[in-house]
């Protein structure tokens, strides 16, 4: 994998984000023979697909994406059947494309193309963002970026149980890996964690374990990667939350150019605080 990533490659994926905490992000409230909605516009999983290439950043030595081109959507999967009648289940409109070429040493360029142009300029139809971050967050708790997946301390630690023979993916036998450990023992170069959550959850003793399912094929590349997270609540009010990130692998070293949008279609956003940065990859 290490040999890989130093000749860069390319591979499409398809990732799935799931978080599960037991409420819908849709209510109703019923006075009478009247209905009221009460919708908090939030979505209980996420999917992404596209190619990235994977190699080293810089002088950094530090494996992941160098360069992606991907597009999410988001998804209401639990709704309920009196729920469907009331409920616009459609998000397609936060649909973003978003492709991101790496530069310097924690520099990338990133354009973004969302489903609604919102305030562009008429005729821009991506935006790329040169505004200052005004603060840096970690990962939510329990969410896995993909070059964070991907880093070579963690799938030798995911690799590190006894094999087992998995099912056929990408058109390959597989060997399958499954194990647990605390999320701080998973790998050790990924963000992997909101910071303050896990203060307060160390305060308290508890500790997070997440579990693992990795497949790899004969040339020892990974075509799928499951982590499952129970996550313990911090405060007495919250209630256990379960997040999955999954991510398919397909296509190593398919010959696929990412390229930046045509400059003309680009608005360049200058000025101004842009909100916070999501620290790692």
């Amino acid at each position: 994998m290490a040999l890989r990533f130093e000749e860069d490659v390319t591979v499409r994926v398809e990732k799935i984000e799931r978080v599960d905490d037991g409420e819908p992000p849709v209510g109703i409230s019923v006075n009478g023979d009247r209905a009221v909605v009460i919708d908090t516009g939030g979505y209980d999983e996420e999917r992404t697909k596209g190619v990235v290439r994977l190699g080293e950043h810089g002088q950094s030595n530090h494996m992941g994406v160098i360069a992606s081109d991907l597009t999410t959507s988001y998804h209401r999967t639990d709704i309920s059947e009196e729920q469907r009648a009331l409920v616009d289940e459609d998000l397609s409109d936060r649909t973003t494309q978003t492709i991101t070429i790496a530069g310097g040493v924690g520099e990338s360029d990133e354009y973004v193309r969302r489903a609604t142009r919102g305030d562009l300029p008429a005729g821009k139809s991506w935006y790329r963002d040169e505004r200052d971050y005004g603060c840096g967050l970690k990962s939510e708790l329990g969410t896995f970026t993909i070059g964070e997946m991907v880093q070579v301390d963690v799938l030798e630690k995911m690799a590190g149980s006894a094999p087992v023979r998995g099912e056929v993916l990408d058109g390959v036998d597989t060997t399958l890996y499954a194990g647990s450990s605390s999320i701080s023992e998973l790998g050790s170069t990924s963000s992997f964690t909101d910071a303050a959550q896990m203060d307060i959850l160390e305060m308290q003793g508890t500790e997070v374990v997440v579990s693992w399912q990795l497949w790899v094929g004969p040339d020892q590349l990974p075509r799928r990667i499951r982590i499952t997270t129970p996550i313990p609540p911090s405060f007495e009010s919250d209630k256990p939350t379960t997040a999955v990130t999954e991510v398919s692998f397909s296509g190593w070293g398919a010959a696929v150019t990412i390229s930046p949008p045509p400059g003309d279609q680009v608005h360049v956003m200058t000025g101004g605080d842009r909100g916070c940065i999501e620290m790692g990859e």
